[in-house]
């Protein structure tokens, strides 16, 4: 009964707004071969699960940003950065609302950007992605024998190793749990979970589960550094060990060779399988 109400509320909401997507095709795609970008845009309809978990979690169905969605393809990751410029020209971003996958896959490898707009009364996500990125988001690691043919295989296994995180973090789970079932409720906790993503005194990007902390940071930017931790600042404000992070905060830690924390507790603070390690040997 849900399935078919949702169904019903989705065809609904597409016919309604069918007009304003194709109108502001036109008018991208316009813009777009002024400027000898190549792009090909289509209506992105969001699945019926998705809107599903949003309605279950307390959301308002006609608040949901991404109902109504534009995919643009082009050529070039050059290419997906000029059209969010034309785009932001001809509409004006809902800024909250923007996410850089290209700078920051996502753990399955979903590479794209996301920016809503405003377009009349109306939100409207446009989802800007290379050819390879779209293979990607639709076929996932399956993606590699589309692109590598005959040596996908191996380029796929050296990939995993040292771009993403999910395999590294199964790796480290597996290293310490020797119960099945602890292996699952971590990976569970750990993996197969929502990301926040953060940023360092350089500003580099360090990507942690959901739920991560201020100890979990430590251990993943900088191991050494958790054994001289005095204090960790996050957006200026000092912040307890156990403080959980979210996302675009940026995180400070300051150490000194002298000092020696009090790390008894700190296994049970720490969230991921790796902090744990961490710990553990530190003892």
């Amino acid at each position: 009964d849900t399935f078919n109400s949702l169904s019903e509320y989705k065809r609904m909401i597409s016919e309604k707004n069918q007009p304003l997507l194709n109108k502001m095709s036109e008018n991208i795609e316009y813009c777009l071969n002024k400027k000898n970008i190549n792009n090909k845009i289509t209506i992105k309809d969001k699945n019926i699960y998705s809107i599903y978990k949003r309605i279950n979690s307390g959301q308002n169905p006609d608040f949901i940003h991404d109902m109504l969605a534009l995919k643009i393809i082009v050529d070039s990751i050059d290419d997906c950065y000029l059209t969010l410029g034309q785009v932001h020209k001809l509409y004006n971003p809902y800024n909250s609302k923007f996410k850089d996958y290209i700078c920051n896959p996502k753990p399955n490898m979903y590479q794209s950007l996301h920016t809503t707009l405003f377009s009349n009364d109306k939100l409207v996500q446009a989802q800007i992605r290379t050819n390879d990125m779209d293979v990607i988001a639709s076929y996932g690691l399956m993606a590699y024998w589309y692109s590598n043919k005959g040596n996908a295989r191996n380029v796929m296994q050296e990939d995993l190793k040292n771009k993403f995180q999910f395999f590294n973090s199964l790796t480290q789970i597996n290293a310490m749990f020797d119960d099945n079932k602890e292996f699952v409720t971590q990976v569970k906790s750990e993996v197969f979970c929502d990301r926040v993503y953060v940023y360092n005194s350089s500003g580099e990007v360090i990507e942690l589960p959901k739920g991560a902390n201020v100890i979990d940071f430590v251990c993943k930017e900088d191991p050494e550094s958790a054994k001289n931790l005095v204090a960790v600042f996050v957006n200026n404000e000092y912040v307890p060990f156990d403080y959980v992070l979210h996302n675009r905060d940026r995180v400070v830690v300051i150490t000194d060779k002298l000092s020696i924390p009090d790390i008894h507790n700190w296994e049970d603070i720490a969230q991921t399988a790796y902090a744990k390690k961490m710990i553990k040997k530190y003892k």
